[in-house]
């Protein structure tokens, strides 16, 4: 049996890990943007787009199968990533800015700590979890 080797590019994995995480701590924010993707904010504004959603947001008491992210929200994250080259990874917070639209907060993390003195973007990208936002009808998701 040959052993494990790691992967080639393992900053994949651990953002794919950081945003299932904070989607799963965080619920989901569905519904169209404010159409400001990958515009920089400010630290307050960061701190109110997310207490503005944790007013409102859907608490979730099931097994996370899957998440969503559309397109609009990979480039901002990218974005962001060729900001930041010596980031470790980067973090999805959900908001909502002041007319209730997706306004999600995207900060930089290195050695496990949100990067405040960066940029911070606010994505208005949409972002969700399965169960909540699933394709029934795909074959990987197994009804169990």
């Amino acid at each position: 049996m040959k052993p494990m080797s790691l992967p080639k590019n393992p900053l994949k994995y651990l953002l794919g890990i950081t945003i299932i995480i904070s989607i799963y701590s965080f619920g989901f924010v569905q519904g169209s943007g404010s159409g400001e993707d990958g515009s920089k904010i400010s630290l307050a504004q960061a701190e109110q787009y997310h207490d503005k959603y944790m007013q409102s947001a859907v608490k979730i008491n099931a097994a996370v199968d899957a998440y969503y992210l559309d397109f609009s929200t990979l480039n901002d994250l990218n974005q962001l990533k060729n900001q930041n080259p010596g980031a470790h990874g980067i973090r999805v917070y959900f908001g909502k800015d002041e007319n209730n639209k997706t306004a999600n907060v995207l900060v930089t993390v290195k050695d496990g700590k949100d990067q405040i003195n960066g940029p911070i973007i606010k994505s208005a990208g949409r972002a969700d979890i399965c169960p909540n936002s699933c394709d029934s009808s795909s074959p990987i998701q197994k009804k169990g």
